[in-house]
């Protein structure tokens, strides 16, 4: 296990001093990071580094900085040293579990095809060592962001505060496209009004409001879990125009 990715993973998680919190590496150069003197000493880069001088694929190139916004984001997640300690002790009593999880975790890592996302599954990984989810949430909820875009998560992003659309008063904040895709992970439940909605009548006989756009229980942990205090404008990607 000490020679594969996924303990030079785990070991680089554990380096938090030699991954700076105020760079930004989504925008950096793949030479600059692997020649970088501090960051040569980065298990992960070493263990790429013997890749990448005979040369690596585009896609190994974006790993490696995916990687590294994943331990950026992982080290200002909250978690506790002494939460982690505990996790890595876990890990080393069982070494078939601790390589089950690791592989799993740089095989989500490695589909995800945006920096931000990186940053969610890095959040998401925190929660789970601190137990505040079990490890078939977070593996459903890597796959959930597997089939999310990045306009889906922006969309979500400015939806939670309001937890709910209505059908008279928002209806133009309903963007198909997104929703599609957040009801069927069950972020959101939606009602879709061409198909007949029932509409309250009040005490004074006009029609009332009714709700077609609501957060569920497990958006409500998605978000919470992996998205609460992430910019996303920093990875600067489109918007939805909300």
């Amino acid at each position: 296990m000490k020679n594969s990715i996924t303990y030079s993973l785990l070991e680089s998680i554990d380096s938090s001093n030699i991954v700076d919190l105020s760079v930004d590496y989504s925008e950096l150069a793949l030479d600059t990071i692997v020649e970088n003197p501090l960051m040569k000493e980065l298990p992960i880069i070493k263990t790429i580094r013997a890749i990448y001088k005979a040369g690596v694929s585009i896609r190994e190139r974006f790993l490696i900085k995916k990687t590294l916004v994943f331990i950026q984001t992982f080290n200002t997640s909250g978690i506790s040293k002494t939460e982690f300690e505990k996790y890595k002790n876990r890990l080393n009593d069982n070494p078939k579990k601790a390589s089950k999880e690791l592989e799993h975790i740089v095989i989500l890592l490695d589909r995800q095809a945006e920096y931000i996302k990186g940053a969610i599954l890095a959040n998401l990984y925190s929660s789970f060592i601190r137990e505040r989810i079990k490890w078939n949430i977070f593996s459903v909820f890597g796959t959930i962001l597997d089939d999310l875009s990045t306009y889906d998560l922006d969309y979500f992003r400015l939806f939670y505060p309001k937890k709910a659309y209505s059908a008279f008063s928002d209806m133009d904040k309903i963007d198909n496209l997104a929703v599609a895709r957040l009801s069927r992970n069950d972020l959101v439940n939606f009602t879709d009004p061409t198909h007949g909605i029932s509409v309250p009548i009040l005490d004074d006989g006009s029609e009332g409001d009714v709700n077609i756009l609501t957060l569920t229980k497990t958006g409500e942990l998605f978000y919470t879990e992996g998205m609460k205090n992430i910019s996303l404008e920093r990875f600067d990607f489109f918007k939805s125009g909300l």
